[in-house]
């Protein structure tokens, strides 16, 4: 941990020397002041995942101001509406949020282009090594492709980690538009109770809250034990499933507290609901019908998760997917009468904490 601190902390020494534009600037500012309480990382070596090749990626991914530039590069393109938007997606792993992006902003009229994109994946994604490391990953196979794939997650979620707080405050400060993915609810529900340092920022943004889910558990269990083969990153399946849990009871309350704390200019909500993970989705906007759903209901508000599940049943109405067949994780825990509790939630929570990957 040590060597990575110090790799970190010469990282952000070229960030502040190097930038050569504002918005990279102000960037590096707001990366050097947050280094005190970002600096840390996750560490597999106790797995026996081989260290000298993480350490070696760990280098290559610490460039920050190469990763920082890369993302800023994809949103120069002038903004034309008058106010900024914050995209922000709430769904399960494996239940395809990236899919509901160009259709969301479609109904928006948006251009994609000038959006900054601040989650911690898309972040990744702009470090060439991680593509590198995780195809190697897979070429290797088995066993080896996940350790890994484990690998480069931690090298490369520790920069992802460091870039993020200031990427998010230099969207805000700059009224940019900006978009994340959150898998953790609590993130959601952060985002509604005002509790992220950057919320008083969003006062004059127009907020665009999406659900993104999938009905058919198996189907979802199934996309990303694929996605786990191609890249190297296996989850442990009860991972995925305590993240598929009672979504539609997370966002709603999420909205409520979004409405009632005021929380950004104005607010837009839509959901894509698919039957399988491989389903054709469509985003149906549901903000006129919730509001007045949510309006009606007694002071406690969403009061448990199949309240929430037919709630958001009837604001889709017709646009509602038919779906066969389709077994969903609530309808699993309930039969083991296990409804709002996750025998595994101490693992769970142990291993998102370590990876960090939500």
């Amino acid at each position: 941990m040590a060597r990575l601190a110090g790799c970190l902390a010469a990282c952000l020494w070229l960030l502040a020397a190097a930038h050569v534009n504002h918005a990279a600037g102000h960037l590096a500012e707001a990366m050097l002041q947050k280094n005190s309480t970002n600096s840390g990382g996750t560490s597999f070596k106790e797995d026996g995942l081989p260290s000298k090749r993480l350490n070696e990626l760990r280098k290559a991914c610490g460039d920050t101001r190469r990763v920082e530039n890369a993302v800023l590069a994809d949103a120069e393109t002038h903004q034309t509406q008058k106010l900024p938007v914050f995209l922000a997606l709430y769904g399960g792993i494996a239940n395809g949020k990236s899919t509901s992006i160009d259709p969301t902003l479609q109904h928006l009229k948006v251009n994609r282009s000038t959006f900054i994109e601040t989650g911690k994946d898309e972040i990744m994604m702009k470090i060439p090594e991680y593509k590198t490391f995780i195809n190697d990953a897979k070429d290797k196979g088995g066993l080896a492709a996940k350790e890994d794939g484990l690998a480069a997650l931690d090298a490369c979620r520790t920069v992802s980690n460091l870039v993020q707080p200031p990427l998010l405050d230099f969207a805000v400060d700059e009224y940019k538009n900006f978009m994340i993915e959150w898998t953790n609810p609590e993130n959601a529900q952060k985002l509604a109770r005002g509790e992220l340092s950057w919320v008083n920022g969003l006062a004059n943004y127009d907020i665009v809250f999406v659900l993104v889910m999938v009905v058919d558990i198996k189907s979802v269990l199934e996309a990303e034990d694929r996605r786990g083969k191609a890249t190297g990153r296996v989850l442990p399946q009860r991972v995925t499933l305590k993240y598929n849990q009672d979504m539609e009871f997370h966002y709603l309350n999420a909205v409520r507290n979004m409405i009632n704390n005021g929380v950004g200019r104005s607010r837009r909500f839509f959901v894509q609901q698919r039957c399988t993970a491989t389903d054709p989705g469509t985003v149906v906007e549901v903000t006129d019908k919730l509001i007045d759903m949510l309006a009606s209901l007694p002071g406690a508000g969403v009061v448990d998760s199949k309240t929430a599940e037919g709630m958001v049943q009837s604001v889709l109405g017709d646009d509602a997917p038919a779906c066969k067949n389709a077994l969903s994780i609530n309808d699993v825990l309930r039969s083991m009468g296990a409804e709002g509790d996750f025998d595994d939630n101490e693992f769970v929570e142990q291993f998102v904490k370590n990876a960090g990957f939500v």
